[in-house]
């Protein structure tokens, strides 16, 4: 189980689309308007859309916008929520990092510990040519590939290839999914599967075309005027749409051990082996009930979830990366009898923040139960989603 690659995609009935007309509105004021003639991509055609906007309060705010068959499928709007790794909730994964990003080796660049390749996506020095603070420079430095570093300004065109973005999939800092939108049954057949393609190009607004733009931050006497005040930068991508699911369908369990539902206290992702879980995508409220297993030499309590299984279809070596966000301990059962490789008990890494990979079992085929524990108690509610094993997506890394 991994995410696709390009020799795999035709298997899947795969689509390229790219279309799009230009519009030169919706500059924001203070922003020097849309640099070059081109403006930025109006709404519709077909698209994937990464999305830097700068406001005056220096509070940048990131979005992901989807669209298909000429309409908008998936908006995730506007948030200034960020991962501790730096990365926008509602990103697709960088391109670097993995499920930890620690920057580029070499170099070990400051800041650049995200993923993306820029300093925090978007970073603010306070050079001014030695005035003291009341310019802020734009410059986003990123790595070059050879060893060296550019100070192109740029940042959205390092996301990970072939990424899923759904619809089995939620996103963000709100959880949403892609199904969600209004207006998505009226553009896209429910059978169809989306993942983010090829960079095409960027657009963006004169104040973030360059690393020598000058901004305000003191309007206080005595200092220069304002250069500009906001700013707004967009990354353009194509959509791989799918006519079957991937091979990461439904291959993750995320638990959810309390009320703030971000479903990142236990994820339970299926890396290798021929399996998949069943049961609703939809966020849910149903509690496990408890029920007694013995397998092995252990009897104990587990809260069994009736409307989920995980189906093994070929006996063999599955194996399984765990993630926890959480500070009860969860772990989860996976049950067809007492008889031997006919269970495996998934237990967390220690760490309240910790990434345990590569838990390998051997299973026979069948369908086993689903059960899972908190600190050994009963308790919380799943949801069934697709996950890259070693691309997460950024909310869940909180």
């Amino acid at each position: 189980m991994a995410i696709l690659t390009q020799s795999l995609l035709s298997s899947f009935g795969a689509t390229r689309h790219f279309n799009f007309t230009n519009t030169t509105s919706g500059a924001p004021s203070g922003s020097g308007g849309w640099s070059g003639s081109s403006g930025v991509l109006a709404s519709g055609g077909t698209y994937a859309e990464l999305r830097v906007y700068k406001p005056a309060n220096w509070n940048n705010q990131y979005q992901f916008r989807l669209y298909y068959n000429d309409g908008l499928i998936f908006d995730t709007g506007l948030s200034n929520s960020v991962n501790p790794k730096g990365q926008p909730k509602n990103w697709p994964p960088p391109l670097r990092g993995g499920q930890n990003p620690q920057g580029n080796n070499p170099p070990q660049d400051e800041g650049d510990s995200n993923g993306y390749g820029d300093h925090d996506v978007y970073d603010e020095t306070d050079n001014d040519e030695g005035s003291s603070t009341d310019f802020e420079w734009y410059k986003v430095p990123v790595y070059t590939g050879n060893g060296g570093i550019s100070g192109t300004a740029v940042g959205g065109n390092n996301v990970k290839e072939f990424s899923y973005l759904g619809p089995d999939l939620y996103w963000g800092n709100n959880l949403s999914y892609i199904g969600s939108s209004s207006s998505y049954d009226s553009y896209v057949h429910k059978g169809a599967h989306f993942l983010i393609g090829d960079y095409q190009f960027r657009r963006t607004t004169v104040s973030l075309n360059s690393s020598s733009k000058r901004w305000s931050y003191d309007f206080g006497s005595g200092h220069y005027g304002t250069d500009y005040t906001s700013g707004d930068a967009r990354w353009y991508w194509d959509v791989i749409k799918l006519s079957c699911p991937p091979s990461i369908y439904r291959n993750t369990l995320a638990y959810e051990d309390s009320t703030d539902a971000d479903f990142n206290d236990g994820v339970f992702i299926l890396k290798e082996g021929d399996g998949f879980f069943t049961g609703g995508f939809l966020k849910n409220s149903t509690q496990p009930t408890s029920k007694s297993y013995t397998y092995g030499s252990t009897t104990s309590n587990w809260g069994y979830f009736s409307g989920n299984t995980f189906v093994a279809n070929t006996t063999g070596t599955y194996k399984f990366n765990i993630l926890r966000r959480a500070g009860n301990l969860p772990k989860m059962l996976l049950y067809k009898g007492s008889g031997s490789n006919d269970h495996a008990e998934l237990v967390a890494d220690s760490g309240s923040n910790s990434i345990r990979n590569n838990v390998t079992f051997t299973l026979n085929a069948g369908t086993y139960e689903v059960a899972l524990t908190d600190n050994n108690n009963v308790g919380g509610n799943v949801i069934i989603c697709s996950l890259d094993p070693d691309k997460f997506p950024s909310n869940l890394l909180t």
